[in-house]
């Protein structure tokens, strides 16, 4: 019988231990997926920048290499959140 009670003893600790290690990563997963919507603002918020920078030269002559860099920046940008999230 104490072989039972040792055996049962064990399980409830290993599950205690794996219950702990789960919170743990769960708290890990917050605070990454906390992260990664913090930098797709980020990239709207530039997105929107981007935008504004080009209704502002409407008056002007739209340099096209300048919007072909703005855009590839922002592609840039995106994908490297892409990749991470």
């Amino acid at each position: 019988m104490p072989t039972r009670g040792k055996e049962a003893a064990h399980f409830v600790e290993n599950f205690h231990q794996r219950e702990l290690e789960v919170d743990e990563q769960l708290v890990k997963v917050k605070e990454l997926q906390q992260h990664w919507k913090d930098k797709v603002t980020e990239l709207q918020q530039e997105a929107d920048k981007i935008a504004a920078e080009i209704l502002k030269k409407k008056d002007e002559e739209i340099d096209i290499d300048y919007v072909r860099t703005l855009v590839a920046s922002a592609m840039k940008q995106q994908s490297k959140c892409v990749h991470f999230a």
